[in-house]
């Protein structure tokens, strides 16, 4: 091979591990979106979570409070 067709080869090796190098880092990029996308998705299921439980006891509390009213018979003081 002469200098210029060795330059040449060393110049498309170059090229072609950058091309492999950004590849990969597009790919740890992707992979990163989808970790931060399954954290957000699960906060947000988390929050929901919260939130139904905090009305059902809000609701059993409400319920409670109801049948202590309607109730006549006198209740002790624990």
């Amino acid at each position: 091979m002469s200098v210029p067709q060795v330059l040449q080869a060393e110049e498309e090796k170059q090229a072609r591990l950058a091309r492999e190098k950004a590849k990969k880092v597009e790919e740890a990029n992707i992979s990163w979106d989808n970790v931060q996308a399954m954290i957000e998705a699960d906060s947000l299921l988390a929050e929901r979570l919260q939130e139904r439980e905090q009305e059902e006891l809000t609701v059993e509390e409400k319920a409670r409070l109801f049948v202590e009213l309607v109730d006549p018979k006198p209740r002790s003081i624990p």
